[in-house]
């Protein structure tokens, strides 16, 4: 099996929004929203500019995929989408409370690397500062959501590493055959020895998110929230 620290970033990626300038922008304060907040996660808005900004993102991986958004019977399905967004930002905002809460910070050096990263990505840091400047950013927004995602990585590594149970991690053979005679049932499939490792990964990621989803009920039954989409 994958290290269980290993298991908590690939789950990091998927829960979260990532920061990166392809999604991610800087915190929103309630003078920047006028106090229109589309959640109160423990007396902590969810700006609607937020929300919104989240929602365009998801609403272009749509369009690329030549989904028309236009049309009424969208309507249900965006509706849905609103929603999904919602909880993953509530989700962020849980993790980061809890992750400040109990004492997780992030490395500088680990910011400067992944600032350095994406200064060369962009071809220079004069790009990377005018790419922040089209979205409403500055450099400092971007520190500061590089440091809110690593403070929520040293918290996720240490929930799984110390929280979680080996046992609830664990991929039994049984598992790994009744997944493989129901992708049968659906499709050919090449003998069982070649997709065993696949399956099993498979099947791990699914028990990382299934401890995840643990966890994320654990903080909302905590938590105070409140919904004003």
């Amino acid at each position: 099996m994958k290290s269980k620290r290993a298991a908590a970033g690939l789950v990091l990626l998927f829960f979260l929004l990532a920061v990166t300038l392809a999604a991610g922008c800087g915190e929103v304060t309630e003078e920047e929203t006028g106090g229109d907040a589309v959640a109160l996660v423990n007396g902590e808005e969810i700006g609607r500019e937020e929300f919104e900004f989240y929602m365009q993102q998801v609403k272009s991986i749509y369009e690329m995929q030549g989904v028309d958004l236009g049309g009424e019977e969208m309507e249900e399905l965006l509706e849905g989408v609103e929603q999904q967004v919602l909880e993953e930002l509530i989700n962020q905002k849980l993790l980061l409370q809890v992750a400040e809460r109990e004492g997780f910070f992030a490395a500088e050096e680990e910011i400067q690397t992944e600032l350095e990263q994406l200064e060369q990505h962009f071809g220079g840091k004069e790009m990377l500062l005018e790419e922040l400047e089209e979205m409403g950013m500055t450099a400092e927004d971007l520190k500061k959501d590089l440091q809110h995602q690593f403070m929520i990585q040293e918290y996720l590594d240490y929930y799984v590493e110390e929280v979680v149970s080996e046992k609830e991690l664990e991929v039994t053979e049984e598992e790994i055959e009744k997944l493989y005679e129901t992708y049968s049932e659906q499709q050919d499939m090449p003998e069982l020895e070649e997709m065993e490792s696949h399956l099993k990964e498979e099947l791990e990621q699914q028990k990382m998110w299934e401890a995840m989803e643990s966890l994320f009920h654990q903080l909302r039954d905590e938590s105070e929230i409140e919904i004003f989409l």
